[in-house]
């Protein structure tokens, strides 16, 4: 955390202020993702982060002398930075007609390795691609789901089904924009902690997986077990197989 203190009227102010995307809190994101979609102008947006970050009372920050704010923004060079916000801020979401949805485990140490390939991603690069609020909802119902009947082991929500995706993307549909583009800000900062950590798997810097298609079929029937089995799978146990199962082709291209 960074911590300013300064003199204002004669009285000693101390804030602090995260130093990197971990130390955000979910109030912060919000306002932050209001602050960067706002239609106004960049330079305005990047003066916003200092009263954001350092969450300054407004009444306070109208009566800050400008050094004081050029002194304070040197302090936020995270949001500059690779967004790696693997911390997952929102782990419940409430709509309106009080339903409740749970996301997944910080940095998505409990998503399989289908829902991230075969459907996470997927949606990913298709809003990329062209920015669409009905394939942000479908992203969002993927993450999102109903709580588990029965016991549960390392992951809360219900399994995952087309069915579900489609009936919940309505509920999310009817959440302020803003908190949708707080878990789309959420996810890409988990997936560039992951592509960073298993870059082998990915194609050039954070981009799509090295394998095309369904990623899960490349390791059906080795050592994860079958097709169904595989898809099952911790997404970072397949990872570590994926990276494998990739040097080794490297390796006999070499040698051809």
């Amino acid at each position: 955390m960074n911590t300013v203190s300064f003199e204002l009227h004669g009285k000693t102010h101390q804030l602090s202020a995260p130093s990197s995307w971990n130390e955000v809190t979910l109030f912060q994101l919000k306002a932050w993702i209001m602050a960067i979609h706002a239609n106004m102008p960049e330079s305005e947006k990047l003066r916003l982060a200092v009263p954001i970050f350092y969450s300054i009372n407004p009444k306070v920050y109208k009566q800050l002398p400008e050094h004081y704010l050029v002194q304070f923004a040197p302090t936020l060079r995270f949001v500059f930075e690779e967004n790696r916000l693997s911390n997952w801020l929102m782990p419940v979401i409430r709509t309106r007609f009080g339903k409740c949805f749970y996301g997944p485990a910080d940095a998505f140490t409990n998503i399989t390795a289908y829902e991230f390939f075969s459907y996470c991603e997927r949606l990913y690069w298709q809003y990329k691609a062209k920015p669409d609020a009905g394939t942000l909802n479908a992203l969002i119902a993927v993450l999102y789901r109903e709580k588990r009947k029965g016991s549960v082991s390392n992951d809360v929500r219900c399994s995952l089904t087309d069915a579900g995706v489609s009936k919940r993307a309505n509920h999310i549909a009817k959440l302020p924009m803003h908190v949708r583009l707080a878990i789309l800000f959420n996810y890409e900062g988990c997936r560039n902690f992951i592509t960073a950590m298993h870059a082998k798997a990915f194609s050039g810097k954070g981009g799509q997986s090295k394998k095309r298609g369904d990623v899960t079929l490349a390791l059906a029937g080795g050592p994860l077990g079958d097709l169904n089995t595989t898809r099952q799978s911790n997404l970072y146990d397949f990872l570590l197989h994926l990276e494998d199962l990739i040097e080794r082709e490297e390796k006999l291209k070499e040698n051809l």
